[in-house]
């Protein structure tokens, strides 16, 4: 029986005593189902305490970090359980959101877009495992490691983030989104590859929109007309668009907002980030997922190829977190969960599903300037979990074991492995050597590695447990370092005994600092190069080693290009002060 029979169920036996025909249909009610209007009185009780916390809290928080507004909606497999708006579309117009109000999912775009690609695979119209240069016969990308690569990546590669693309393109990106996305796409044919094509997981814009502009080269149709015709409609989605034209002048639309920067509406990176839907509707695409690729009754997309968006790319056993195709795919103790985010240009959204509970949220909001686009969905969705399983959900997939068998590796390997370390995705991680141990320092802490085989290693942080690969070379040298539980790479960029670089002196016009602006508000804090030990320096330990006269790179892939009137960094222009 479903939650709405269950609630009008209550509201009759409510009015029972008003009428003897109700009072003898619910004794009948109560005799086949025994315990049902009981049981659904503590339900709906719990499900209004639930909303009606949020609905106290939640007000607070935008208030607190100056959130215009915000829409959000949880759903089961069968029905939207909860689905509100709160404050306004913009400061200045005060409209109250509601759940129908527009907002820019950013990159929860490529969700769909990885959604109609396989569309496109199941008519048999597109590959999956076939070079995209048989879509894109003028398409080139340059490549440090293989000859025409092109002919080589292919639509997994980019709908899963293994291309080895950068995050920018040289003509509409996140700090300058001018041009058209034409212009966008040809510009990326001028970017370097960050990695090896499959060599790991490097998150860019650049793939997904390739993939978007297949779609247009082979159907010969816009990509918003294609993804309307063959997904959103099928779903429903019907307010829902990639098409700006139908955003400009919808009055049921959230303006987006960031501290200081105005953010425009039109980007040219459409299949990446442009998609333009509500919480109702959004709400419509997890249930979609959740019913395994059916709605109203009709399979629209092939299990098996739904299964492909849920799948990462050569998991390791201990790898609990990743992406597949268009998809944030995560193991809490062996059962899969599903998500994607979406951050920029003045919106934040969020969604996630639980197939196992059958359970999903939404959230959409109008500032980027909050820090609670994953942390409070996953909070409201844990507690609709709660209320149907009887115990909060518990993640215990990073807890220790304790049944590994600790080895140590002799001092000095040790000792080569111990250095600076850049994440894939910007910071770094320093391992030092002490005590005849190597680990992290932080603070005042020592944290260290315990070796369970010569290239495999775990941490203890408080009840958690984080296992590491170490890649090196035949000398010992370390290459890198793959964080299994997420895949994450951590490139080498020096030792403790690092030997000093060439020092060339025609690198002497490079150093100085360098400014640059987003949206043509200028940064305050310059960008420095400077030279240190023999080699240039992006600050103070990003190093950058010379490929060609006046093209660096550095340990983790970015290219930095002094070879013309500005520096390019990751795409960027940067002017020298």
């Amino acid at each position: 029986m479903n939650s709405f029979c269950l609630r009008l169920l209550y509201k009759l036996k409510k009015y029972a005593t008003m009428n003897k025909r109700i009072l003898f249909v619910l004794f009948l009610i109560e005799l086949i189902f025994p315990g049902t209007l009981k049981s659904n009185h503590r339900q709906q009780n719990t499900v209004d305490s639930i909303i009606s916390f949020w609905n106290d809290s939640i007000p607070k928080l935008l208030n607190s970090q100056n959130v215009p507004g915000m829409a959000l909606a949880v759903v089961s497999d069968s029905e939207v359980i909860w689905e509100q708006g709160y404050g306004f579309t913009d400061t200045l117009s005060k409209i109250p959101v509601t759940s129908a109000t527009l907002f820019s999912l950013q990159s929860i775009s490529k969700n769909f877009t990885a959604m109609a690609v396989l569309v496109a695979v199941q008519e048999g119209l597109l590959n999956l495992d076939t070079p995209i240069s048989l879509y894109l016969n003028d398409f080139t990308v340059n490549s440090r490691y293989e000859s025409n690569p092109e002919n080589i990546i292919t639509l997994r590669h980019l709908l899963s983030h293994r291309a080895g693309f950068t995050h920018e393109a040289p003509i509409g990106n996140n700090y300058y989104p001018e041009g058209s996305f034409d212009e966008h796409i040809k510009s990326i044919s001028d970017t370097w590859l960050r990695f090896p094509i499959y060599q790991r997981f490097s998150y860019s814009n650049l793939g997904v929109d390739l993939a978007g502009y297949i779609i247009e080269k082979v159907f010969g149709i816009p990509f918003h007309k294609y993804v309307e015709e063959k997904v959103l409609k099928s779903i429903g989605m019907n307010a829902s668009t990639f098409n700006i034209e139908r955003i400009k002048g919808n009055k049921e639309k959230a303006l987006g907002h960031r501290k200081k920067i105005a953010v425009p509406i039109e980007i040219p990176m459409i299949p990446s980030g442009g998609l333009y839907s509500n919480a109702n509707e959004l709400a419509k695409w997890v249930q979609f997922h959740l019913n395994n690729g059916r709605i109203n009754n009709k399979q629209l997309i092939n299990k098996m190829l739904l299964d492909e968006m849920y799948k990462i790319p050569d998991r390791d056993p201990k790898q609990i977190q990743g992406y597949g195709l268009g998809t944030a795919v995560k193991y809490e103790n062996g059962e899969i969960v599903l998500s994607h985010g979406g951050n920029g240009f003045g919106f934040n959204a969020y969604m996630m599903w639980h197939p196992k509970y059958k359970l999903g949220v939404v959230m959409l909001t109008n500032s980027v300037d909050h820090n609670f686009q994953q942390s409070l969905p996953e909070d409201i969705l844990n507690s609709f979990i709660k209320l149907k399983t009887g115990e909060a959900k518990k993640d215990n997939s990073l807890l220790k074991n304790g049944d590994e068998q600790v080895i140590y590796k002799d001092t000095l390997s040790l000792k080569k492995l111990a250095g600076t370390y850049l994440y894939n995705s910007g910071g770094r991680m320093i391992l030092v050597y002490k005590n005849e141990q190597l680990g992290v320092e932080s603070g005042e802490k020592f944290i260290p590695f315990y070796f369970v085989s010569n290239k495999e290693a775990f941490n203890q942080l408080g009840r958690y447990c984080f296992y590491y690969y170490f890649v090196t070379d035949k000398d010992g040298i370390p290459i890198n370092i793959i964080r299994l539980y997420d895949g994450e790479h951590l490139d080498f960029v020096e030792g403790l005994s690092e030997k000093s670089g060439p020092d060339k002196k025609e690198w002497d016009k490079y150093i100085g600092k360098y400014s640059y602006s987003i949206m043509g508000k200028p940064i305050s804090m310059p960008i420095e190069i400077i030279k240190k030990n023999g080699y240039l320096y992006f600050g103070d330990y990003i190093k950058l080693t010379e490929y060609k006269t006046g093209l660096f790179f550095s340990s983790n892939g970015e290219l930095f290009d002094f070879t013309g009137e500005f520096l390019i960094w990751r795409n960027i222009k940067l002017i020298k002060e």
